[in-house]
This record gives structure tokens, C-alpha cells and sequence, in this order.
């Protein structure tokens, strides 16, 4: 079990053995951020897919703190405390999200349905669905509180960033700077 603290950033490195046991209380960790995984307001999750890769990541939020747990490979996590008004400029980076030019985009035809499998698990589900998304690249922003949640999936690729509508089949062409603007208000300010 590894539970590694920086004393100099207060930041906690931890494997899947070291994590569980932290997140169920069998083993000691930062006040702080334990205080804030016990009683957050706003739970978030973000799963970033490609073709061979998958991470998880992690936060939990209070109106004065953040807890962001983050994958650096598959089974090793990095546990830090982050200011809450920081968070879309972190979700942006692990989204990978980047100015670039793309030419005119059309949606692509994508089931509600296959939108899980974009950053399934499975590797052969994933390449599969991004394969039929034209994409690279996905991920999944999940956000719950209580009494309310938001969903968020995208693609993003050599045809540019396209968003999941759930209400329509398919994947809808955005700019980055619309992207930009979804995350920064997807969190509630309500709570």
C-alpha cells in the first residue's frame, strides 16, 4: 500500500490500495482535505479516455476549499487541496483542451446510448466508440450535489471538440471558448 505525503506541498500520492483505505477511513491523512471528502458540497468526477489510455480523476468541493484527487497513471493517484476558483482552469488542462483552428464541422451521429462507452473501461469498447466518433479523445465531467447533478461528455480529435447532446443522437461541433464557458458555470453556485 503506498500513502506518500510531500511535507513540502502537502500533496498525498497514493495507489488503489492506499486510496480505498484512506477514503474509508483506515488510514490517517491531511485534516484539510479529509475534512472536506467527508462533508463536500459538490462532488465531481472526470474520466479522459483515449485510444490505449484511462484515467480517473476526482474532486470534492466546499465554497472555501477543494479536494482534487487526480490520476497519474492507472492505479497511482495524487491527492491535493485546490482553490474551488481554480477548478475550470484544472478541468481544462486535464481535458486537454487547447486554442487551435479547425475548419467547418458538422455533428456527428453518435446514440445517447454510446456516449458511456467513449470512456468505457474496456479498451475494445472505447476504441470502438471513438472510432465511430472520429475521435482521439474523450471525456466525461459527472457533477453531484445535493438535490441536483450535470453530465458533460465530449470528443475531441482531428475534427475538433464536439460535445454529447443527450437529447438529440449525436455529437455536437463547439469551439473551445464555448467548452470554456460550459465549465466554468457547470459547477452550482447554488450550494
Amino acid at each position: 500500500m503506498l500513502v506518500e505525503t510531500d511535507a513540502a506541498s502537502g500533496a498525498v500520492r497514493l495507489d488503489d490500495e492506499g486510496l480505498a483505505a484512506l477514503l474509508a477511513g483506515e488510514q490517517p491523512g491531511p485534516e484539510p482535505l479529509l475534512a472536506v471528502i467527508a462533508e463536500p458540497t459538490v462532488t465531481l468526477g472526470l474520466a479522459v479516455a483515449g485510444v490505449e489510455t484511462r484515467l480517473e480523476h476526482r474532486a470534492w468541493v466546499t465554497r472555501e476549499s477543494a479536494a482534487l484527487l487526480l490520476g497519474v497513471r492507472p492505479g497511482l493517484f495524487q491527492l491535493m487541496a485546490h482553490d474551488p476558483a481554480f477548478l475550470t482552469a484544472a478541468l481544462v488542462r486535464l481535458t486537454r483542451m487547447r486554442p487551435r483552428r479547425v475548419e467547418d464541422r458538422e455533428p456527428v451521429d453518435l446514440p445517447a446510448e454510446r456516449l458511456p462507452d467513449l470512456v468505457a473501461a474496456d479498451e475494445t469498447v472505447r476504441r470502438a466508440a471513438l472510432a465511430a466518433a472520429g475521435a482521439d479523445f474523450a471525456w466525461h465531467l459527472s457533477l453531484r450535489w445535493q438535490g441536483g447533478q450535470r453530465d458533460l461528455v465530449a470528443v475531441d480529435g482531428p475534427r475538433g471538440l464536439h460535445l454529447g447532446d443527450p437529447a438529440a443522437p449525436r455529437l455536437v461541433p463547439v469551439s473551445n471558448t464555448t467548452a470554456y464557458r460550459i465549465l466554468s458555470t457547470a459547477l452550482p453556485t447554488d450550494v
